[in-house]
């Protein structure tokens, strides 16, 4: 009848672990045309590191807790499930201890409370009148080609929520009517026949560079058995990322996705795979693309182990 996340420790911040879970669901419901309700999760911390040498996140003297409640709040949530268990070892209980007293109870009382008052999550809306839509999660509105070749061509997992409204701004190749969404821009040429007229920010080489390591001068590999070697950027793309970049692509019209409308939609691979801080604080397996950055997420069921970092988040 729902699914939830079952742990959201993973992430610093539990509102960046709710955010990708609406994302999730947003797409299944999508893909399966269901309307699975927003069922959030909340957790004091987590602390597994004395018996199975596990993951940690500090509870903030009860600071993690409060912003769980308010993420959950936040987004509307339908639901709440409080993950705590009795297994001491894992360090996410709530019951009265001598590390805490009642603490844990006391906030649950406090924010059951807030939870219980807040207002109702309201029904998804409907497309708005002439080709628009305005997303709730973030308050832009998408709409006319933009929206087009957001539907199109991957829309939410993709390229993600819009967080600006359409404008005409400047960019390192000239000024466009643009819109930014969390994994990258989109840009209006006009000039251009379709699909062409609208193209992607080259956001993978843009924030390379912005961390002073241009990907001209990040190490080169020799052809790996299994993969597909790039002789133009020196790289490999392997398993599990080799998948995903052959189910996504560009729609240009052919049967089923090619490796060109792959490398319409991602460009080329500009470095290897290696172990990198993301946005949210995890660290993960990432091979960065001209256009995109694909991270590994083991812990992940498929199709959602190989997710594209924020990259339009975290150059805007």
């Amino acid at each position: 009848d729902a699914i939830y996340l079952f742990d959201i420790t993973w992430a610093a911040e539990p509102k960046s672990a709710l955010t990708s879970y609406n994302r999730r669901l947003v797409e299944y419901n999508r893909i399966n045309k269901t309307n699975r309700p927003f069922v959030a999760t909340v957790m004091p911390g987590y602390d597994d590191r004395k018996v199975r040498n596990g993951h940690y996140r500090d509870r903030a003297n009860g600071e993690y807790y409060r912003k769980s409640w308010q993420a959950a709040i936040d987004f509307k949530a339908e639901m709440v499930i409080i993950t705590s268990w009795n297994e001491w070892f894992e360090g996410s209980q709530i019951e009265p201890s001598q590390s805490y007293g009642t603490a844990y109870l006391d906030l649950t009382r406090e924010w059951t409370a807030k939870f219980q008052g807040a207002t109702p999550a309201p029904p998804p809306p409907p497309p708005a009148p002439g080709g628009s839509r305005t997303f709730p999660e973030t308050g832009q509105t998408v709409g006319g080609r933009i929206l087009q070749y957001w539907d199109q061509n991957g829309g939410l997992p993709v390229f993600g929520l819009p967080l600006d409204a359409q404008a005409r701004r400047p960019t390192p190749d000239g000024s466009f009517e643009l819109q930014w969404f969390e994994r990258n821009r989109l840009e209006l040429h006009p000039e251009n026949a379709r699909p062409y007229d609208v193209l992607l920010g080259r956001l993978g080489a843009d924030a390379l560079a912005k961390q002073g390591r241009p990907w001209e001068t990040l190490p080169k590999e020799t052809a790996k058995q299994g993969c597909m070697f790039f002789a133009q950027t020196g790289h490999n793309l392997c398993e599990p990322f080799l998948g995903y970049w052959r189910t996504h692509g560009l729609d240009l019209g052919q049967v089923g996705v090619t490796a060109a409308e792959s490398l319409a939609l991602f460009g080329l691979p500009i470095s290897g795979v290696a172990d990198e801080r993301n946005s949210s604080g995890d660290i993960v397996p990432t091979q960065w693309f001209e256009r995109a950055r694909f991270e590994y997420h083991k812990n992940n069921q498929p199709p959602f182990n190989v997710l594209l970092g924020r990259l339009g988040a975290e150059l805007r």
